[in-house]
């Protein structure tokens, strides 16, 4: 009875030890999920689910060549040498496809990812028949920061996080002591003499205060102003003096 009395005992703390192991995985991401046959215990990840993260992640459908994404079933995928891609996208390059289903299973209704690592670039298509027209393929823009602060003064270079070579264009968000912001968008690869900035403010003294600023990007990864500078126009009488206002930049930021 002392053996079966201390088996008993041992099985008791096994059990909790593993009860303890399962309720510590409650919430879980990752390789401690675990996925099961079936769904419905706590803290486990079904596992539909997680067959469909392995597929995601670890092992996507290759597509054949002269495949129309569009015609894909849901699902994920990769491949190249696909048709009716977006234009800017390369043909030979690699891509993933994700293919979603919406409006039910026997629906045609999709929305179609597709991705290109060779340019960092995803575009979307909605597959939207019947009830309405399929949408074209839509770039998804995406920004990064490349420098922020509050420049004024001339002459006083600036480094970018990042080169600007490395973003389909660039904005450059700027305003004045008056607090009006506007925004320029520099076109890719731009590095060059300047670009002018102005804003015009209309003061409640009975002058319109013109400021203008040239910026000049060098290399791509630095940037300064060489001018910056306001004129007062009397909006009684129309003379012009120079000013004490002058135009601040805020923020750069790259698109792609």
């Amino acid at each position: 009875m002392a053996n079966l009395s201390n088996k008993i005992g041992q099985l008791t703390r096994d059990i909790d030890y593993l009860i303890a192991q399962i309720n510590g995985h409650v919430g879980e991401v990752g390789e401690r999920a675990h996925g099961l046959p079936q769904s419905g215990s706590a803290g486990f990840m079904p596992y539909g689910l997680y067959q469909g993260g392995v597929q995601e992640f670890e092992s996507r459908a290759v597509i054949p060549d002269r495949t129309d994404p569009a015609t894909l079933e849901p699902g994920y995928y990769y491949g190249a040498n696909m048709i009716n891609i977006p234009q800017m996208a390369e043909t030979s390059a690699g891509a993933v496809v994700d293919v979603t289903r919406y409006g039910g299973k026997k629906s045609n209704q999709k929305v179609v990812t597709y991705r290109q690592a060779a340019l960092n670039l995803t575009w979307v298509k909605v597959i939207n028949n019947p009830g309405g027209e399929d949408k074209t393929w839509q770039r998804v823009m995406n920004m990064a920061p490349l420098w922020s602060g509050t420049l004024s003064s001339t002459g006083i270079e600036q480094t970018l996080n990042e080169s600007i070579s490395h973003y389909s264009f660039v904005l450059i968000n700027f305003g004045s002591t008056s607090n009006n912001h506007d925004t320029v968008i520099l076109p890719e690869n731009y590095v060059g003499d300047g670009i002018n900035l102005d804003t015009t403010n209309l003061s409640s003294d009975g002058f319109i205060t013109t400021i203008e600023a040239r910026l000049v990007v060098n290399s791509g990864t630095t940037f300064k102003l060489v001018t910056n500078q306001s004129l007062d126009t009397s909006r009684t009488t129309g003379a012009v003096t120079t000013g004490s206002a002058r135009l601040i930049v805020n923020a750069i930021w790259g698109v792609f």
